[in-house]
């Protein structure tokens, strides 16, 4: 995410049910690997010049949360993702 992003700061959540599943798990860490820049937001419709307009959060200001019934971390989750089959 570029720092000197001029869009205006909302309040906009994401509530995963199921938070520690497959879809949420990749879901928060692209959030996040977005808003550190360290990831493109290719396939992403609201960040092309075509969709993006000021009233839109930046990812880096949506906040995310969840719950689910599994007790295996986040961190946890993501490296079970990402672990060769």
């Amino acid at each position: 995410m570029n720092t000197s992003d001029t869009r205006r700061t909302a309040e906009v959540g994401a509530w995963f049910i199921g938070a520690r599943g497959s879809l949420a798990t990749t879901a928060t860490l692209g959030m996040h690997a977005l808003a550190l820049g360290v990831a493109t937001p290719v396939g992403l419709t609201t960040e092309t010049d075509a969709v993006r307009v000021d009233e839109f959060p930046a990812i880096a200001d949506i906040v995310v949360g969840g719950h689910d019934i599994s007790s295996t971390p986040l961190e946890e989750r993501a490296r079970q993702l990402a672990a060769p089959r």
